[in-house]
């Protein structure tokens, strides 16, 4: 899989070294349109920043959940892989309280989207990470 950008930035933790690679231009492709897009040793991850309430109900779904389904349609598909250079990926999206992040975690069982791909946060918790079925540990990706 190819890398996110060119650069070769390294984050030190503790013992632990991260491989990060961040990007937010050029990534105004016709299925899905992330605020940023980023690589952490190797794994892919779509970042969504959602500032506002549920709302934008279209077809009876808010805004989110349709952005969210259209992540899910684009996952592991050629069009991914065309625009991209990968097939699989995370996304996380980060909403600004944690009674927010509860919702879209309901509204994404609701809607059929209880998928280990949507890690979802608040300003809060930052890195305190659920995904619709379970708490999950970003330190996961460092083993």
């Amino acid at each position: 899989m190819p890398p996110v950008n060119k650069s070769d930035d390294r984050i030190t933790r503790s013992s632990q070294s991260w491989d990060l690679r961040w990007r937010q231009r050029g990534l105004d492709k016709k299925s899905v349109w992330p605020a940023a897009l980023f690589q952490v040793n190797g794994a892919v991850f779509f970042l969504e920043m959602e500032r506002a309430k549920l709302g934008g109900y279209k077809d009876g779904r808010p805004n989110i959940i349709r952005k969210l389904d259209a992540y899910w349609q684009y996952y592991d598909s050629t069009d991914c892989e065309k625009d991209f250079g990968f097939r699989k990926f995370r996304v996380v999206t980060v909403m600004r309280t944690p009674a927010r992040a509860a919702t879209l975690l309901d509204s994404l069982r609701a809607a059929g989207l209880d998928k280990a791909t949507f890690w979802v946060s608040s300003e809060a918790d930052l890195f305190s990470f659920k995904t619709p079925k379970a708490p999950v540990s970003f330190d996961t990706i460092l083993a």
